[in-house]
C-alpha cells in the first residue's frame, strides 16, 4: 500500500460534524445478522488483519491501548 506511514491526528467526536447525533458508545450490534444467517462475525481487528494480509499490508493490534 503506502511505503510511508501517514500521520493521523485524532480529534474528539464533538469536533466532527455529522447530520445525526450519535450515542457515546455506538458499537454495531451484529447479533441479528449472525443469528439469521448462521454466521460467526469476527471482531473488526481480526477482519482488518485478514484484509491487510491479503493485500500485502501489515497490522499489529495492541489491546492495551
Amino acid at each position: 500500500l503506502h511505503k510511508v506511514a501517514p500521520t493521523v491526528t485524532g480529534i474528539p467526536a464533538t469536533e466532527y460534524p455529522t447530520p445525526a447525533q450519535r450515542p457515546v458508545n455506538s458499537c454495531l450490534d451484529t447479533s441479528l445478522l449472525a443469528t439469521t444467517f448462521h454466521v460467526q462475525i469476527p471482531e473488526w481487528e481480526a477482519a482488518l488483519a485478514v484484509v491487510l494480509d491479503i493485500s500485502g499490508g501489515s497490522f499489529h493490534f495492541d489491546q492495551d491501548v
